[in-house]
């Protein structure tokens, strides 16, 4: 079709009175469909959907007070996740998917208390949650999985009929689920700074039990992105990044050297109680 002819509307009558309405983007069990496959506007709008969701769970919590860990994040699977991996198989190649990412790191940070600085890799190991795309790419393995078997509605979409040549751009699911077969999804490896306190992904991470304040601070202090002089003045937030003992702070400073703010054990051993102790003494 020329493109001209792209957004040409048509004016079909029901009768003398009523025509149908021209949509650009026609919406069927619940996925809006363009006119060259993209999902461009079915993953904006699911974004400002999810977005929008996104808001009412961080009314659950706060730096200092908030629901626990457990009860963030079964909001944020039942909230958002539900939503935003709806028909996952249909948009997941589109190369506007990682708008939704965007939005559920979001909720990633809010259930663990971490700031926008804090590396991406570190959010789903703190939040027990697997990475969004990871997730999106389980759903298309499972879907596939159950159309192997013959009675399946798209056994013989899938799995017998030869994948079509028309839109060569677009990523058809065919070709990419068989190359998620061949390439094992495999969970995300702990960045070197986390080993010391998590050894794998897991929807109870240590620390998981502890009041709000004390999480967060936790999770600050193991990732050594919080409100640390060195921090600070590289956001423009503080005039000096000395800590009290006079070395520059540093989260690696306070756990190790610092003889004024330093615990008098590991954080890594989760179970003391003077650990919780220290916690709520601190504020970073």
């Amino acid at each position: 079709m020329p493109n001209h002819h792209t957004y040409k509307q048509l004016k079909i009558w029901l009768d003398e009175q009523q025509t149908i309405k021209y949509e650009p983007a026609p919406k069927y069990l619940g996925i809006n469909l363009d006119r060259s496959l993209t999902f461009k506007h079915h993953i904006e709008q699911l974004k400002s959907k999810v977005s929008a969701r996104v808001s009412l769970v961080k009314q659950l919590a706060g730096t200092k007070w908030g629901a626990s860990y457990r009860a963030l994040r079964i909001s944020a699977l039942a909230l958002l996740y539900a939503s935003a991996e709806y028909c996952a198989p249909v948009w997941c190649r589109s190369s506007h998917s990682h708008k939704v990412d965007v939005v559920l790191n979001e909720a990633m940070r809010t259930i663990t208390g971490c700031l926008k600085s804090t590396p991406l890799s570190y959010l789903p190991l703190l939040a027990g949650i697997i990475h969004p795309k990871l997730r999106r790419d389980t759903s298309c393995l499972s879907l596939y999985t159950k159309a192997k078997h013959v009675d399946h509605l798209l056994h013989h979409t899938l799995c017998i009929q030869p994948a079509p040549t028309r839109l060569k751009s677009r990523r058809l699911l065919r070709p990419y689920v068989e190359h998620l077969e061949r390439e094992y999804i495999a969970l995300p490896q702990v960045p070197s700074p986390l080993k010391l306190y998590i050894n794998e992904l897991t929807p109870k991470p240590n620390g998981y039990q502890y009041p709000r304040k004390s999480w967060v601070q936790l999770n600050r202090l193991r990732t050594g992105v919080g409100r640390f002089k060195a921090n600070m003045v590289k956001m423009g937030l503080a005039a000096s990044n000395q800590c009290e003992c006079g070395s520059v702070q540093t989260a690696e400073h306070i756990l190790q050297e610092c003889p004024m703010l330093r615990p008098p054990f590991s954080i890594s051993v989760i179970s003391r109680e003077d650990l919780l102790q220290y916690l709520l003494n601190i504020e970073f």
